[in-house]
């Protein structure tokens, strides 16, 4: 019987010591991702060629002008909203731009951190690996870029979504599924290619789940949810020339449709 209570209060005493362990790492995780990310705000950068195109459209959304009414751009304005929110709180300015890539930043980081704890990698490789994406990829992209920010709201679209999958039954789990869509839309609604390739992997990877569990409603569920966004986001720029978004009918682009 002694022998019993000692093993059970060594496990107790393990298992307290291994979780504060995996927190105080994963706070490390946040801090390494803050600081990495406020960095940009502190040194002098190169101006990045074609920063204008950031600079443009964002500006013009902070100045109240509507897409594709009062201008054309050949991508959807998600590229834009959050540059153009920090415009309207700190003023029109290129470090206002750097500002706003730091938020993003830091959003990315937490998204890649929250897929990896979705899938259990343990907390030393998991730190390990928010310490490379920080230092390999998210700290290079100090200014605002398309091909940059699909890539976030997709990530942060896929950490929603495994966090559904993963995550035990509670009462707002179908609401992670309608969260998950959007920022999978937001992605679509940034740059076609690759927020369509964000929509086919987030299905994929939710019609395994289905498959898996047996169970269809939370994949139409996702897909009836981007639908219904899309179609409330896309339908007040109809009547404007929204299909300049895909380049329609604008040479050299008409041998598309040709």
């Amino acid at each position: 019987m002694a022998g019993n209570l000692l093993i059970s209060l060594f496990l107790m005493s393990a298992t307290n010591t291994a979780y504060k362990t995996a927190r105080a790492l994963d706070l490390l995780q946040i801090a390494i991702i803050v600081v990495l990310a406020i960095v940009p705000l502190f040194l002098s950068f190169p101006y990045r060629v074609n920063i204008f195109l950031s600079w443009e459209g964002a500006y013009r959304l902070s100045e109240g002008q509507v897409p594709y009414k009062d201008f054309g751009m050949p991508l959807g304005f998600m590229y834009w909203v959050i540059p153009s929110v920090f415009f309207k709180l700190f003023g029109a300015q290129l470090i206002t731009l750097v500002k706003a890539q730091v938020f993003i930043n830091i959003l990315s980081g937490l998204a890649f951190m929250s897929i990896l704890k979705s899938l259990t990698v343990p907390a030393g490789i998991r730190f390990l690996a928010v310490l490379l994406y920080c230092i390999s990829y998210s700290f290079f992209n100090f200014w605002p870029w398309y091909n940059h920010t699909v890539i976030v709201y997709e990530l942060i679209g896929i950490a929603f979504l495994l966090k559904y999958m993963f995550v035990g039954v509670t009462a707002y789990r179908g609401l992670l599924l309608v969260v998950s869509a959007l920022f999978i839309f937001f992605s679509f609604f940034t740059k076609q290619d690759g927020g369509a390739l964000a929509f086919i992997l987030a299905s994929v990877l939710l019609l395994y789940h289905c498959l898996h569990h047996r169970r269809w409603l939370p994949l139409l569920l996702f897909t009836g949810s981007f639908f219904i966004i899309a179609f409330c986001v896309i339908a007040p720029f109809t009547s404007f020339n929204f299909g300049y978004w895909f380049n329609y009918g604008q040479p050299p682009h008409t041998a598309r449709f040709s």
